[in-house]
């Protein structure tokens, strides 16, 4: 099942993509859809589309393809809730394309402010850090009860890291992280990751996280981390939460 079907359409050059006017997309209780969109996405254009919230669409496998992708130029917000089989929401070029496309200058995802998914048991990949890079406006970010999430960014097949990059979150303010059984850090990756105006963070039940991330965190804002729903800080994001996790430990062996 799919809610636009685009197979037999073909839009001739000048012409106004399909969908072009569309501003919202709400979809509830969509057992049945597997898709969204189908055929050749190149026939549609999601330039002003600002809103996005899908409920107990529970066999939708993937959100935004590629070509998608690159016309969500004033998407602000998305809403995600138990959308049980989703794996992917930003579906990327592959690789060698990414370097090519200059993503990092796109203005896809320019406007996307806020960001919460609850429930969504089989998602994988959230952020790539060529995404990340995008999202200059996010400004919180909630994701919660996904349980096979174990990265919030995490590099892609093929893209290259380089321990001296850095990725910037300019104006995320609210980041949390709840129920989270296979989380183990934010990132893997050796990058300085910027949060320059993050003021609340809360981590709540996310077990298997050691670390916030294998490169440094720059949070000058930051003076607590809510952890299980006690506020901590101890200089910085990672000491924080290795300190909370030892005291936790010291408990056990103690009770």
């Amino acid at each position: 099942m799919y809610i636009f079907d685009c197979e037999k359409i073909k839009i001739a050059k000048g012409e106004t993509k399909l969908l072009s006017s569309l501003e919202y997309l709400y979809l509830e209780s969509l057992v049945e859809m597997l898709h969204i969109w189908r055929g050749d996405h190149q026939s549609i254009s999601l330039h002003n589309l600002k809103s996005v919230e899908l409920i107990f669409c529970s066999n939708l496998i993937k959100l935004f393809s590629p070509t998608l992708l690159q016309s969500l130029i004033c998407l602000e917000n998305i809403d995600i809730s138990y959308c049980y089989n989703l794996k992917e929401i930003f579906k990327k070029k592959e690789a060698e394309d990414v370097e090519l496309d200059h993503t990092i200058t796109s203005p896809c995802l320019g406007n996307l402010t806020s960001i919460y998914i609850d429930g969504c048991n089989n998602l994988e990949i959230l952020f790539t850090p060529s995404i990340a890079k995008l999202l200059v406006k996010l400004k919180s970010l909630n994701l919660s009860f996904c349980s096979r999430i174990q990265e919030i960014i995490t590099n892609e097949k093929g893209e290259k890291e380089k321990s001296s990059e850095s990725i910037v979150f300019p104006s995320l303010e609210e980041l949390d992280l709840f129920d989270l059984h296979s989380l183990t850090c934010f990132s893997a990756g050796l990058y300085t990751i910027d949060f320059p105006k993050l003021t609340l963070l809360s981590i709540f039940n996310c077990g298997k996280m050691k670390t916030f991330g294998s490169g440094e965190q720059v949070t000058p804002k930051l003076k607590e981390v809510r952890l299980d729903g006690t506020g901590c800080w101890n200089g910085n994001v990672n000491t924080t939460l290795e300190e909370y996790l030892n005291e936790q430990a010291q408990k056990a062996v103690a009770d």
